[in-house]
């Protein structure tokens, strides 16, 4: 091997590695949605979570043009003087012992489903999870946080795990009446992605763009961590700390900065840290 030779495999070998190693952001094309009455079974279904609640504690993902102030009336006391942030949401989970190329991902409507997600425009950003998982009690170990519940870990999040984005997929379009109590199956252009076996992933629901009364409840049960496997998640309009009576700091930067925000389990008024959506994970 002459030294030049040698020079120009060592330098394009340390560019490759470093260029592995940075947060991948790719949009494809080819994602399809469809609505179903159950939800998805058989073989194909390698990682899921079917139980949920109908009660309080429920959240959305949401991108509304009409985002309300909060009063603080009742329930909603904790919000007083913030606005409506927007939001997408989504799930971790672990591949089992074999791997498999992704199918599809399916998810379950709530009852609250607002006239703004009829027909609207969505994609599914995908991520690979690494790190070990740290609990912050926010600094309430004790007393009531939210209005649903009176435990004190209610406003819990996670740090320690890192989120590398492995691309992000459109083209669906949701149906034009969502029912609730229905299934999303969200179907991805073939052998696109593989995951490999006993590691973590994770993905989120997204509405590409804004719209008057854009959001949909997604079922979920959120009890102390039902699905061992993983958590939900969500990222909340610019990644920051809230900011009262600020419209803008409620609001998602333009689709390109957006999907470079990290993931996280913390939110307001609500967190993810111990909330697992229904979702199924299903193999081609």
């Amino acid at each position: 091997m002459s030294r030049l030779f040698f020079l120009y495999f060592l330098c394009n070998s340390l560019f490759l590695s470093v260029y592995a190693q940075k947060p991948v952001f790719s949009k494809q094309s080819g994602l399809q949605v469809s609505m179903q009455a159950e939800p998805p079974a058989g073989p194909g279904v390698k990682v899921s979570h079917s139980e949920h609640h109908r009660g309080p504690g429920k959240t959305s993902i949401r991108y509304k043009s009409n985002k309300i102030l909060k009063q603080g009336e009742g329930q909603h006391a904790r919000q007083k003087g913030y606005y409506e942030r927007d939001r997408d949401l989504g799930q971790t989970f672990t591949v089992p012992d074999s791997g498999f190329y992704l199918s599809a991902v399916t998810v379950k409507l709530a009852d609250s489903l607002f006239a703004g997600a009829n027909g609207a425009a969505v994609s599914i950003q995908l991520f690979e999870v690494s790190g070990e998982a740290v609990i912050n009690d926010n600094g309430t170990t004790s007393g009531q946080v939210v209005h649903w519940t009176t435990g004190a870990w209610a406003d819990d999040y996670i740090t320690g795990e890192v989120y590398r984005s492995l691309g992000v997929f459109s083209g669906a379009v949701l149906p034009d009446k969502l029912l609730p109590q229905h299934y999303l199956r969200f179907r991805f252009p073939a052998r696109k992605v593989f995951l490999q076996a006993g590691k973590r992933y994770g993905f989120l629901l997204m509405f590409d763009r804004m719209g008057h009364d854009r959001g949909m409840a997604l079922a979920s049960q959120n009890q102390l961590d039902p699905y061992k496997g993983g958590h939900g998640m969500r990222r909340e309009a610019k990644g920051t700390k809230p900011v009262p009576n600020d419209y803008q700091n409620s609001t998602f930067p333009p689709f390109a900065k957006r999907v470079k925000l990290p993931p996280t389990t913390n939110g307001f008024p609500d967190v993810d840290t111990y909330r697992d959506f229904v979702f199924f994970v299903e193999a081609e």
